[in-house]
């Protein structure tokens, strides 16, 4: 369960989060997510650009809580 995070992009909401490469995502905005859909999905639908939300990360042996600022919504 959750995403495995492939890559960050420089200077993006994630890195200015420290959302680190290889990390599994468990949950965004204390929803849980289950794949890279219901994560597509609910950044879409559920938040706005510029909201600040936690994301629940777990990496390198640890739950990290981070709280981020999303970006802009591409489409």
């Amino acid at each position: 369960e959750g995403v495995v995070i492939r890559d960050v992009l420089r200077n993006g909401p994630a890195e200015s989060a420290g959302i680190p490469r290889g990390g599994i995502i468990l949950s965004v905005g204390g929803l849980k997510v289950n794949t890279v859909r219901d994560l597509t999905r609910m950044l879409r639908e559920e938040f706005s650009a510029g909201q600040e939300i936690e994301m629940e990360v777990f990496w390198n042996g640890n739950t990290l809580t981070l709280p981020m600022v999303l970006g802009a919504k591409h489409r």
